[in-house]
């Protein structure tokens, strides 16, 4: 268990992908908290947690990109919003840009990137 309070949020419904952005954030000295919805999951962040990385996984088609970025905007101004996604969902892909995300990429480049990720400042 991290002693850190600076959270990173994954926002899926795949458990493959939440353990690999898991371990990645985690390396990175970052707590980790999982759901398919930012409101449910932003729960979890306890009151002086830190919210540092929003990562939104566009293919699942209840993400809502500009809901999303309202919310965290709101509560949390510097954390970096990050989505990815199949490069044939390229509307879910510019839904991502236009609602003001930080880093939209596709889902091969951001797990051939993973590693480097979280060290976005």
């Amino acid at each position: 268990m991290t002693s850190t309070n600076e959270y990173a949020m994954v926002l899926t419904g795949d458990l493959a992908t939440f353990s690999q952005i898991q371990h990645a954030a985690q390396s990175q000295g970052l707590a980790v908290v999982w759901g398919r919805d930012y409101g449910n999951t932003q729960q979890k962040i306890p009151a002086d947690g830190k919210l540092r990385f929003v990562i939104a996984d566009l293919s699942d088609n209840r993400i809502d990109c500009k809901a999303i970025f309202e919310a965290v905007q709101s509560a949390h101004p510097n954390a970096k919003l990050i989505a990815f996604g199949p490069h044939v969902q390229e509307n879910r892909l510019r839904q991502a840009a236009e609602a003001g995300f930080h880093a939209v990429m596709t889902r091969g480049r951001f797990f051939h990137d993973l590693n480097k990720v979280f060290v976005l400042s």
